[in-house]
């Protein structure tokens, strides 16, 4: 019974918080439970409030190839007589007047011609940037999708477990029962009995075990899911049957070309090619077109009204030709530095595609040798139940052999649930995660 009892217990891996007593009842499948998980996650909707950031930082950056256009006044009052030197007799002779105050009213406007590239890789970057968040919010997703589902794949388990061994615990109290007629009839000794009675405490143990690691798993899950308190999941696996799956090669590519970590750093060295080239802007002048217009007023000495102007303003920062060079250097190394990851990552995703594949080969293996072992146990209990009915047996024989079919029958169950999982993350680690939603 020790054998029951370490399958049992491994169910509890999940189960990290308490229990809400379920009053609600719902059944899911996986496909289902994928659907909530990414839909109610708060993970996810903080990614998705991140994109939305970055999406408006896009827009923020084509509104500087915009003309600028700005308003400016100003009223001063002076304290002192100006002098005023001009080769206008009118003006040179108010030259000691002291006015009343002093206006002024300027229009600019300022239109980018050529900003040595800079606005143009700004862009760039925002929108390498925002295709960076986007890749993460699928990668999250997936993320989510893959703790549901493990999840849902222990729910499973706990709840088939519990089954399996309510039937069992039924056998062993009829067992139970038939012992205790047959010591009184004489026909078995009385530690025959406590054996058989033993037995069946055991099952009991192991279905109270069960039964707590079922209600853990159930409020983890439901609370992931963001189900209603008490609410109580009836995992519905569907059909154990599988794809059939490509060849570990061809998986392999897939992932290069699907995982979302890959096509993240693959938008990394856009920004960093795009660094170089933003870096290298520093070297070019910024010429934009100007058009003004200005009005002036000083009280008694000058009056300025409509002053329109239009030119060509250049801007070259000359020091840029020996500050500039190690700002280039440093987005070079960053783009070797990126190149060095791609290489990591694409290892590190052949390893785990390998890994899952072969994960996925062994559990469909082991539900070939999981029915054979369960044919093998109901036949054998058969054949001793029938010899100890007979008198050619032992009690602990019999004993023997309901434990082993008890395991057989968990193993099978374990066993599909097992297949379930296993291709659902050879899928992942490829870069793509099924939906199962023709599940019925």
């Amino acid at each position: 019974m020790n054998k029951i009892k370490i399958k049992i217990y491994l169910l509890a891996s999940l189960g990290l918080a308490g229990f809400g007593f379920a009053q609600n009842s719902r059944t899911l499948t996986m496909g289902e439970v994928l659907q909530l998980s990414v839909s109610n996650n708060a993970k996810i909707k903080v990614a998705q409030a991140k994109l939305n950031t970055l999406s408006a930082n896009v827009e923020e950056a084509k509104e500087k190839k915009l003309p600028s256009l700005s308003l400016s006044a100003s009223l001063m009052k002076p304290f002192n007589t100006l002098s005023v030197k001009s080769e206008i007799p009118a003006i040179a002779q108010s030259g000691g007047a002291s006015p009343d105050y002093v206006a002024f009213q300027q229009l600019n406007l300022g239109i980018p011609l050529f900003a040595g590239f800079k606005i143009k890789n700004g862009i760039a970057v925002a929108q390498y940037q925002k295709s960076i968040q986007e890749h993460q919010l699928e990668s999250d997703k997936q993320d989510v999708a893959t703790i549901a589902t493990q999840g849902f794949i222990n729910l499973y388990k706990a709840q088939q477990a519990i089954k399996v061994i309510q039937e069992n615990l039924k056998r062993a109290h009829q067992r139970s029962s038939d012992f205790e007629k047959m010591e009184k009839n004489g026909l078995v000794a009385r530690n025959d009995v406590m054996s058989v009675k033993l037995q069946e405490s055991n099952v009991k143990l192991s279905l109270a075990d069960a039964e707590r690691n079922l209600k853990v798993l159930n409020y983890n899950l439901a609370t992931f899911l963001s189900l209603p308190e008490g609410t109580e999941i009836v995992a519905e696996l569907g059909n154990t049957d599988t794809a059939i799956l490509s060849d570990v090669s061809t998986l392999q590519q897939n992932s290069k070309e699907k995982r979302e970590e890959y096509k993240i750093l693959k938008e990394q060295e856009g920004i960093a090619k795009t660094q170089v080239e933003l870096a290298k802007s520093a070297y070019y002048p910024t010429i934009s077109a100007t058009a003004g217009y200005i009005n002036a007023w000083l009280p008694s000495i000058m009056q300025l009204n409509h002053i329109t102007s239009v030119g060509v303003a250049l801007n070259w920062d000359l020091s840029s030709f020996y500050k500039s060079k190690s700002s280039i250097e440093k987005a070079k190394l960053q783009q070797i530095e990126i190149a060095e990851s791609q290489k990591a990552v694409e290892d590190q995703l052949k390893t785990e595609v390998y890994k899952a594949y072969q994960e996925y080969q062994l559990s469909q293996d082991k539900i070939s040798v999981y029915k054979e072992a369960l044919a093998l146990a109901n036949e054998n209990y058969r054949v001793v139940k029938n010899k100890f009915d007979n008198g050619l047996s032992t009690t602990t024989d019999l004993l023997t052999s309901d434990i082993d079919e008890l395991q057989a029958q968990l193993n099978l169950v374990y066993g599909e649930a097992d297949v379930k999982w296993a291709y659902f993350n050879l899928q992942r680690q490829s870069g793509e995660i099924p939906t199962f939603n023709n599940e019925k």
